[in-house]
């Protein structure tokens, strides 16, 4: 992933509390909806006590991508417009500064402390894994994280959505471990919980899948779907009710 960094000045008259709420409370949310934004954080400054040097900027914004052509992309779009000219309200243009980064990880709290990390994934079983992964990428978005193998003797694959992690491999009847077309159907169901189910539904379709249950509100508290996918998988697409209209 690739982020752009702004360095940002607070516009003329605005005190330091009026400039950080609207900041937030009112940018934020009109940043937020850039199409293909990952992650958008703010960094404000802090008055330390003691330290009498007056920093050249008041605060920080980091704007994350899956990459430069989905940033290039979403600076055409009319979303970053509208957030490119509310930042004039607060904003005091002549001083700032970006840049586009590649992060380099130096030291991660998880390498201090000493509790182990657990984590679970499901790793599902196929019959053409090389298909297989080319289908999720198109269906959910899914980024390869690890890969061996190849189509002629069978991949074993790592795959991400969002922050969330699965594997993929072709089936090995010899190590009992079979794919939903031979056995004539699944033992397990995945749940992909997203903020958008009806447009992330529409696209795994798109892509291959074939519906199931269409999303749907439901009685008990959630709006989702379920497809299957073209190598027997069940999924079911959704969020609980209530979580962003």
């Amino acid at each position: 992933m690739v982020k752009l960094v702004y360095c940002v000045t607070k516009k003329a008259g605005l005190t330091d509390e009026e400039f950080f709420r609207y900041w937030e409370k009112t940018h934020g949310p009109i940043g937020a909806r850039i199409p293909g934004l990952r992650k958008l954080v703010q960094s404000h400054r802090l008055t330390v006590s003691g330290d009498k040097h007056r920093p050249d900027y008041d605060g920080m914004a980091e704007l994350w991508f899956d990459d430069v052509e989905a940033l290039l992309a979403a600076r055409q779009s009319p979303e970053w417009k509208s957030s490119t000219e509310d930042e004039a309200n607060f904003i005091d243009h002549s001083k700032v500064a970006y840049f586009v980064s590649d992060e380099r990880t130096i030291l991660h709290d998880s390498q201090t402390s000493k509790e182990q990390k657990t984590s679970i994934a499901p790793m599902l079983s196929v019959r053409n894994g090389a298909r297989a992964v080319e289908f999720y990428k198109a269906a959910f978005g899914a980024r390869e994280l690890f890969r061996i193998g190849d189509e002629g003797r069978g991949v074993v694959a790592q795959l991400a959505v969002g922050k969330s992690e699965f594997w993929v491999a072709d089936e090995s009847p010899e190590h009992l471990n079979f794919s939903p077309e031979s056995l004539g159907g699944g033992t397990v169901r995945m749940v992909m919980v997203v903020d958008d189910p009806d447009a992330a539904f529409e696209r795994a379709v798109a892509a291959g899948a074939s519906v199931v249950r269409p999303v749907e509100d439901q009685p008990y508290g959630w709006r989702v779907g379920r497809i299957l996918d073209p190598f027997g998988h069940h999924w079911e697409i959704g969020k609980p009710l209530g979580e962003g209209g």
